[in-house]
This record gives structure tokens, C-alpha cells and sequence, in this order.
């Protein structure tokens, strides 16, 4: 699910353009299967997460909900990753600064996620 992640700035040269000065790695986490999503100059690289991995900060939320979130037309709560945090279907763990700092490359990145995997 999270692996796709890597192609988007690839097919999107604008958000590429956008992350060219950005390094940020996080973690994505869906019940027990957890990745970090590391973003490095205009390019993202997904991988499993491991025990000595420290991300700024962690998106966790059930597969139900990473199910519901990339359906193409969401029921509200689930249209983006602040609404999933805000009704309760997700949580941010870690430093808060990084997120709020990059949300809207974040949110472009799993906007971006959903279309195309539909």
C-alpha cells in the first residue's frame, strides 16, 4: 500500500520541484505493518521499518482506515490525513513541528496516493 508512495514524484514534477531541499524521514504504520517514508531531495524511498529506526513522527491508523482513505470518494473523515487525525481514525505520534512544517507535501503525497490506487 505505502510502496506506491515512492512513484509519485516521479509522475508529478511540481511536488518533486517542491520536496528538491526537503529531508524528512517518517513512519506510516497500518496495525502491525509499519514503514518509513524518507523523502530526500525531490524523492521518496519506502522500506519496512525496523527496530533501530527513529522517525520524526508517526502516522498509525487501523488497514480498515488506510482502506476507507483510499477508496475514491471517501465519507468525510477520511478525505485526508488531518480529518483521519481529527476523527479519530489516525494518530500522530512523535515530533508535531516536522508535520506541521511539511503538511502540505504530506498531504499531497497520500492525496496523490489515492488516485492512484483507484
Amino acid at each position: 500500500m505505502f510502496e506506491n508512495l515512492e512513484n509519485i514524484p516521479k509522475q508529478n514534477a511540481a511536488l518533486a520541484q517542491k520536496m528538491a531541499h526537503l529531508k524528512l524521514d517518517f513512519a506510516v504504520e497500518a496495525d502491525d505493518d509499519a514503514h518509513i517514508v524518507s523523502i530526500n531531495e525531490g524523492t521518496v524511498q519506502v522500506r519496512k521499518k525496523s527496530g533501530d529506526d527513529t522517525p520524526s513522527f508517526t502516522l498509525s491508523a487501523p488497514k480498515e482506515s488506510w482502506a476507507t482513505f483510499l477508496k475514491p470518494t471517501p465519507p468525510p473523515g477520511f478525505h485526508d490525513i488531518m480529518a483521519m487525525s481529527q476523527h479519530g481514525h489516525l494518530q500522530i505520534d512523535g515530533d508535531h513541528f516536522p508535520y506541521q512544517q511539511n503538511i502540505l507535501t504530506i498531504l499531497t503525497l497520500f492525496t496523490e496516493l489515492r488516485q492512484r490506487e483507484n
